[in-house]
């Protein structure tokens, strides 16, 4: 499944005496690029990824990532010639054969980071594109990748990739570039050969970037069962932190009381019984233990039992007790009322808590439009024209069009400009804010009522309750000893009471920390018990047996190729687990990322894999490789097994040479007998 066709490249440079330049189409399956030495082949590769936004791959960004020959100064007819102008024009499709014409400036008035991008063929067939208004978007900027007018954003969901989260040495996550993977499939001749993935950047500080993206561009389930077992270790370190902050507060609510915990574990459990008990508290003599509950009920009896002695002391006042409980069935009156107040004024602060979360809504909106709208100016300061910046409605990856309007749209109506909606929306944001504060305000007050009225409320309860003990006491001068007694003893009841509520309370967090507990190893259990899956081990056993198969075609000689392993750990080639690249001669280092980048897009011919289908060899034949091993690169690539699939390679072999080694393959030549960039 090819996610990525290159079906056109268009270099256009204007100088003083005219427009200079070199158009090349491109075919499935094996395309080579001919050209003697100092022609400016590079220059094609260049072009492709400075087109697609990849040019780090270089080394560098932007016009500095281009050849002189494109930025400066270039050579054609015996003259030298000064860059006025240039740009690069892209045609491509993806597996849904959807059409995208890219363009970017290299030279003249418009800014760099700013691509324009036409969903018709551009440069192909009818010129389609003439009627097709282009979409503008933007490169190397906070967002280009996760922004809707970022280009790499167009680009990934045009190539139907969805990148994944990955970890930062800033303890950070970031998506997984779309440059990060190109090292692997684009191999350009200044640096891409001194090593796998050597032009792989690392400004972006992903860890283990490059097995990061190997595992990606095969698709290796893997990686979501080290996120998922990453996601379970943080969800248990999470429940152990809770548990062990539950357990403290039992601890200290048994302090508190005089006893211990006990029937608790320090560490969570998955079977939790929620009625026994936690606290225990010594009897009076030392000798056992006993739960806080029967530690109530015996303080309980005893304060019943001095409640009596205290009444046995004193006379009955019927008056007093008449007055007392008239008292009481005012105070429980006022108690109905106060409460209906807080239910009352508890409904008016969650509409206005509700309103004020609407608020703070409506201002995120605003603040999202307002950036969508800066990123519309951005592309506007960087070149684009205001037809440009208008949306076509046309998903980038099927080409199916959206409308998203349910009105028919007359004449006569005349839009706001970019820089009259933001400050439209800037207003509203002003406004908005302003009703954000008066409603915070509003809602603090209310807050503050509904605090008063909680007071009321319980000392209107703290009154009816001492009113009820007169009544049920009914005694007057009571012995003073008795009488202090029976208050500590109401205090100690009143303690305990509560203590008891809040081990309930964590009762009920222990019970919910238990069952998050069991839910965790439950799926903690269901994780594959070794790192790869079935799947991964059938790929990355095609993908060692192709390496070696490659590596043995191609005349590899500084080890027994069945003796290299693909590292399961880096996904290199390896031998006693030392990389191969470390003791293998310079002419095989070549065979191996020869043999390596086959063997990737071999692997993606036969699973499904994120790999694009593409290969872009620049200049392959380095260090001094043999015939043979040449003859069997370009055999291998020219009879893959599947004819959906692109390599790419530039070469200055002549052009008999292709056809007595090739004369049985299907393949495509581009010739070029003078200078790349040559007047059109």
């Amino acid at each position: 499944m090819q996610r990525l066709h290159l079906r056109a490249l268009r270099v256009s440079v204007s100088a003083q005496d005219g427009l200079f330049g070199t158009e090349i189409t491109f075919e499935r399956g094996l395309n080579i690029i001919r050209a003697d030495n100092s022609r400016g082949k590079s220059t094609i590769l260049n072009s492709i990824l400075y087109a697609l936004g990849l040019e780090i791959l270089s080394g560098r960004k932007g016009p500095e990532s281009m050849k002189p020959a494109l930025r400066d100064h270039f050579s054609s007819d015996g003259e030298d010639h000064q860059v006025l102008e240039s740009f690069v024009e892209l045609e491509i499709s993806n597996q849904f054969d959807a059409v995208a014409t890219i363009r970017r400036q290299i030279v003249g008035d418009s800014d760099s980071r700013l691509v324009l991008v036409t969903l018709a063929q551009g440069l192909t067939g009818a010129n389609t594109s003439v009627s097709t208004p282009s979409r503008p978007y933007y490169l190397h900027d906070p967002g280009a990748a996760q922004r809707e007018l970022g280009f790499h954003t167009f680009l990934a969901r045009f190539l139907n990739l969805e990148l994944p989260k990955v970890a930062t040495y800033r303890g950070s996550e970031s998506i997984l570039y779309l440059e990060c993977l190109a090292s692997l499939m684009f191999i350009e001749q200044v640096r891409g050969w001194s090593a796998i993935q050597a032009t792989t950047p690392t400004a972006f500080g992903i860890q283990n970037v490059k097995k990061a993206a190997t595992e990606y561009l095969l698709d290796l389930d893997i990686r979501d069962v080290e996120r998922l077992k990453k996601e379970v270790e943080i969800e248990k370190d999470q429940v152990r932190s809770e548990w062990k902050t539950m357990r403290a507060a039992v601890e200290y609510l048994a302090r508190q009381s005089g006893g211990v915990v006990a029937n608790l574990s320090e560490v969570p459990i998955v079977e939790f019984n929620d009625e026994l008990d936690f606290i225990f508290i010594p009897t009076p003599s030392g000798e056992e233990w006993v739960s806080l509950q029967d530690h109530m009920q015996v303080i309980r009896s005893e304060h019943e039992e001095i409640q009596v002695a205290v009444q046995g002391d004193i006379a009955y006042a019927s008056s007093e007790q008449t007055m007392l409980a008239e008292k009481l069935h005012q105070l429980e009156t006022r108690l109905l009322f106060s409460e209906a107040a807080l239910d009352a004024e508890r409904s008016d602060l969650f509409s206005e808590e509700a309103s004020l979360s609407q608020l703070e809504q409506q201002i995120e909106s605003i603040e999202s439009d307002i950036v969508r709208n800066a990123d519309a100016i951005k592309l506007k300061s960087y070149g684009a024209s205001v037809d440009d910046l208008i949306s076509l409605d046309e998903c980038p990856t099927c080409h199916q069009g959206i409308a998203n309007v349910l009105l028919e749209q007359g004449d006569g109506v005349s839009p706001m400009t970019i820089e009259e909606n933001i400050q439209f929306l800037k207003q509203q944001r002003v406004a908005a804010l302003v009703v954000l504060d008066k409603s915070r305000t509003a809602t603090e007050a209310r807050r503050a009522i509904v605090a008063t009225h909680q007071v009321r409320v319980n000392e209107l309860r703290v009154s009816i309750r001492d009113l009820k003990s007169q009544l049920t006491a009914g005694v007057d001068l009571p012995d003073l000893s008795l009488l202090r007694k029976l208050v500590q003893l109401d205090e100690t009841i009143r303690h305990l009471e509560q203590v008891y509520e809040e081990t309930l309370s964590l009762s009920v967090k222990a019970s919910g920390l238990s069952n998050d507990w069991r839910e965790i190893l439950v799926r903690e259990n269901a994780l594959p018990r070794f790192l790869f899956s079935d799947e991964d081990e059938a790929k990355l056993a095609h993908f060692t047996e192709s390496f070696r198969d490659n590596i043995i075609n191609f005349e590899f000689g500084s080890d027994d190729p069945m003796s290299i392993d693909i590292s399961r750990d880096s996904y290199r080639p390896t031998k006693d687990d030392f990389e191969m690249i470390y003791d293998a001669s310079a002419s095989d280092n070549i065979r191996i990322i020869w043999a390596y980048t086959i063997a990737m897009l071999e692997t993606s011919i036969q699973f499904s894999t994120n790999h694009w289908g593409i290969l872009f060899f620049d200049e392959p034949a380095q260090q001094q490789v043999s015939d043979g091993s040449r003859d069997s690169f370009y055999s291998k690539l020219s009879g893959l097994e599947s004819s959906d699939y692109q390599c790419i390679v530039t070469t200055s072999e002549s052009r008999d040479y292709f056809e007595s080694s090739l004369a049985d393959r299907e393949y495509s030549l581009t010739d070029f007998d003078s200078f790349i960039i040559d007047r059109m």
